[in-house]
């Protein structure tokens, strides 16, 4: 009378199992506009920013090594595996690069604004979900942090753009 019976929540661990892939994803969409600031050609993300070279005459060049610490505290922050068990260090990557967005803000004025903005507010989401994936561990509350990193990641890329003309990543740079 023994009766077999399926997992009772395979859900999550199949959704779990996937998230590497998204996050691949992600990450790869992050370093290609890390390296847009050259002359590459071929990219994407070189036709998203007509507008970063008439913001980056005015730019400090102090801007450069905050443009750098930021990208180094994004790239820490998408390769985190998005699970209940990851949350606080995905919540400390968070507020890592808040700082980094933070001295940027400073040091860049008005420049870039509208994308540091936009970066900012996707940052904010993220946290929130990282709050709620603490909170309730589950399906939708993984997928819900995943997708606000995907957030992140676009206004990232956005800003890297804008920034690339007047601090190029060292990828580019070398390339040159």
């Amino acid at each position: 009378m023994s009766r077999l019976t399926p997992p009772s929540r395979p859900g999550p661990r199949l959704l779990l199992s996937s998230v590497p892939v998204p996050l691949l994803v992600l990450v790869l969409v992050l370093v290609a506009a890390c390296g847009s600031g050259g002359p590459s050609g071929g990219s994407a993300s070189a036709s998203g920013s007509p507008h970063s070279a008439a913001a980056s005459p005015g730019v400090p060049a102090a801007v450069c090594p905050d443009v750098a610490a930021l990208r180094a505290s994004l790239a820490k922050l998408t390769s985190v595996r998005i699970s209940a068990d990851t949350v606080n260090e995905l919540q400390a990557d968070v507020r890592d690069v808040q700082a980094s967005l933070s001295r940027l803000r400073t040091d860049a004025g008005s420049a870039w604004s509208g994308q540091i903005s936009s970066l900012n507010s996707a940052l904010t989401k993220l946290q929130a979900a990282a709050q709620a994936l603490a909170a309730t561990p589950g399906t939708s509350s993984v997928s819900g942090a995943v997708a606000a990193l995907g957030g992140v990641v676009v206004a990232a890329r956005q800003l890297l753009a804008a920034a690339g003309s007047h601090c190029p990543s060292p990828s580019a740079a070398a390339s040159t």
